[in-house]
């Protein structure tokens, strides 16, 4: 991050399995001023959306868990929080399209930042049209 850049707004959930990968992702948002919750499988981050009264604005996700992957979990949170944005990572790049930005494991900083900051902000920007 360069003194540029704006602090980040918002809360940001982390759903991933490993524990080292888990904290420096936790800890690159934090660092760019991001509110960050962390969870270690989908079934927890569930826990966390449902009992917690925080709004998360985006979910960054690991792609491969065990038990339900991202882009299921991705789909579960969509149909009770529409207006939650989601960024995908994993070590493993696929063919498929995932209903958001990919972010390849391992990142540099400038990359989650990137992908992040650009959900928010397309989040953000006014609808098109007329």
């Amino acid at each position: 991050m360069s003194k540029s850049d704006p602090p980040g707004l918002g809360v940001i959930l982390v759903v991933e399995d490993d524990e080292g990968v888990r904290t420096l992702t936790g800890r690159m948002l934090e660092q760019a001023g991001y509110q960050v919750l962390m969870a270690a499988d989908a079934s927890e981050a569930l826990v966390i959306l449902w009992e917690t009264r925080v709004q998360i604005d985006v979910v960054v996700s690991d792609v491969m868990m065990p038990g339900m992957n991202g882009e299921t979990l991705c789909g579960l949170i969509s149909a009770h929080a529409p207006a939650c944005k989601f960024v995908f990572m994993s070590g493993y790049p696929g063919t498929r399209t995932l209903p958001g930005p990919f972010v390849a494991k391992p990142f540099e900083m400038a990359d989650l930042l990137g992908a992040v900051r650009g959900v928010l902000e397309a989040s953000l920007a006014p609808p098109s049209g007329g």
